[in-house]
């Protein structure tokens, strides 16, 4: 089993330093070795938005694996500077 991971970021809908406790925070939408995924920041905690079906939504969201959260943190910060934007760290 390979561990290369390849990500590509969809979109941002949300990136930002929160003025309160100086945390990351946003709303991406990403493709991780092919596969589409919204996943959201929440300071150091990162989440994926899932479909469970037959779930309630509440029930629909797991942690993003902690060996993916360095690739895919790099990946979105790339992605905003390559848009003109900066990345916040």
């Amino acid at each position: 089993m390979s561990n290369e991971v390849s990500v590509a970021v969809v979109s941002v809908f949300e990136h930002f330093k929160s003025n309160i406790d100086g945390s990351i925070n946003g709303l991406y939408k990403i493709e991780i070795n092919g596969n589409k995924a919204t996943i959201f920041r929440n300071g150091d905690s990162w989440g994926v938005l899932a479909y469970y079906l037959g779930e309630d939504a509440h029930k629909c969201m797991g942690y993003l694996r902690a060996d993916r959260i360095e690739v895919v943190e790099r990946a979105i910060s790339e992605y905003i500077k390559s848009k003109g934007g900066y990345a916040i760290e």
